[in-house]
Order: structure tokens, then sequence, then C-alpha cells
């Protein structure tokens, strides 16, 4: 998988259809679980590992449908559905972690930030590099 897919930009999707601030692409490409952001912060689209850190739960909602079907929606906020993880939407970097008691230290916390996945547009089209 990583040999033929993490070399190759893949088309994930249309830029019209994430439009407004918040709104999400989920998807699962090559057995990955990701999503493209349209950052309320920055208004400037991110492409993240649709995994947090913690349990490994999604951060936008997942299609669990139909294997390979982008799933569309719109969400205010990076947080994990599990256990409600927040992250910047910049950058992916763990901002806050409610009902855990564990206080991380900085160099703690950027090993806990999503996984960032580098964008192209080309014409109206998404692509992301794996």
């Amino acid at each position: 998988r990583e040999n033929i897919f993490a070399k190759n930009w893949m088309y994930i999707g249309r830029l019209d259809r994430l439009k407004k601030l918040g709104d999400y692409l989920s998807i699962t490409l090559a057995g990955y679980p990701i999503f493209i952001y349209r950052s309320p912060l920055t208004n400037e689209l991110v492409a993240f590992h649709n995994v947090c850190s913690h349990r490994a739960g999604p951060i936008v909602p997942i299609n669990s449908n139909n294997y390979g079907t982008a799933l569309y929606g719109n969400q205010s906020l990076l947080k994990c559905q599990y256990h409600a993880w927040l992250f910047d939407s910049r950058d992916g970097a763990l901002k806050a972690t409610p009902n855990f008691s564990y206080k991380f230290k900085s160099d703690e916390k950027k090993c806990l930030s999503l996984k960032k996945i580098n964008i192209e547009i080309m014409l109206n089209n998404l692509f992301l590099l794996i």
C-alpha cells in the first residue's frame, strides 16, 4: 500500500463542495481514513489522517457504508468523537484534553498532534499525497 499510494497524488474531490468555514470531506483512501477541512480560523483547506492520537477515534464522521465514497459535512471544531480531545484547525496541534487528569508537556503535545497530509488544488479539484 505504501509503495503504491504514498508516492502519488490522488484525486479526492471537488473544491466547490468545501465552501463554508468548517466544511469537511471524509473518505477512506488506500485504507487510510482521512479528511479535508476548511479551517474556521484561516479559511484555508487542511488535510489530516482522521484518527485521534489518544484512542484512534475519528475526528470527523466516517462513511462506514461505502468504502471509498466521500462523506461531506460541517463542524466548527476538530474534536475527537470518542473523548472530546480538541485539535487546532490550522495545524492539527493538540489544544485540550477534557476530563483527562494528566497535563501533557509541550514536547508530548507535539507528538499527539493530528498527522497532516499534503494537499493541492488544481482546476477546482482536490488532490492528496498520503
